[in-house]
């Protein structure tokens, strides 16, 4: 899923948050993602903390995810998603409360990916990290 939905969502030059269109497919596959999770829901959920490099977001400010979105469990996949020494690019380290309803894709390659509904990313505080910043969210469901 997280491939389907890759850069579909973007910050603009203002640190607006800017959607490009989505495909059928796409919207199908969003949908059927709720369910599933839905689904896994009625299992034991945990607290967890994942993680997201991102290129082009203000690290400074709290942030709305409006399309499901990929992490990881593992922070050193998420070094490679990022531009080192680039202000605009840093790791985003995101709380998961047990409520949430996320999904692990059994993707090892990609750091255990874990999927995140749509919702917001609320700042924390920022830490420098060797060659970029570790930003800290709390994640809260839309």
């Amino acid at each position: 899923m997280g491939d389907m939905i890759m850069y579909k969502v973007y910050s603009n030059e203002n640190d607006q948050i800017c959607m490009r269109q989505l495909g059928n497919s796409v919207v199908e596959l969003i949908k059927e993602w709720y369910l599933f999770s839905e689904y896994l829901s009625s299992f034991r959920r945990v607290k967890l903390t994942v993680y997201r490099g991102v290129k082009n977001m203000n690290a400074n400010i709290s942030h709305s995810q409006p399309l499901p979105f990929s992490t990881c469990i593992d922070v050193n996949n998420a070094l490679d998603w990022i531009i080192p020494n680039h202000p605009r690019s840093f790791i985003m380290s995101i709380t998961v409360s047990h409520k949430i309803k996320y999904t692990f894709t059994g993707n090892l390659y990609e750091g255990n990916e874990v999927v995140l509904p749509a919702g917001y990313l609320f700042f924390q505080k920022k830490v420098k990290m060797k060659n970029t910043y570790l930003v800290y969210y709390i994640f809260k469901y839309i």
